[in-house]
């Protein structure tokens, strides 16, 4: 089915969401603190205590905004089909800091 505009995802069946999962990018955002936001594009969200990123992304360039209210930092991300961008907050500097290898390999294939 042709998919235009935001898509709702609780409409969409079993086949239809592994198929977005396999094709799309994903970003693994890990230790960001609760109370903290997260967002991809217009959406943002406040990360709760079990919140590891975000998946079914499509290909493309993508803007990355996290922090507070007050002190917001934002990336730019260029997403291929099935990428795995892993990153990790850092307590000292309140960033989104880049998991490298071989670590961000490992947590790519778990992701997968």
């Amino acid at each position: 089915r042709a998919v235009t505009g935001r898509m709702d995802v609780h409409t969409l069946s079993n086949e239809e969401a592994l198929e977005l999962t396999r094709r799309g990018a994903s970003i693994l955002a890990l230790s960001i603190p609760t109370g903290r936001e997260f967002g991809l594009d217009l959406q943002s969200y406040t990360v709760g205590p079990k919140f590891l990123g975000m998946k079914m992304i499509p290909p493309g360039l993508h803007l990355l905004v996290f922090g507070t209210d007050a002190d917001r930092t934002g990336v730019f991300l260029r997403l291929g089909q099935s990428d795995v961008h892993a990153a990790r907050w850092s307590a000292d500097t309140e960033l989104l800091l880049p998991i490298y290898e071989p670590e961000a390999g490992q947590l790519a294939t778990q992701t997968r």
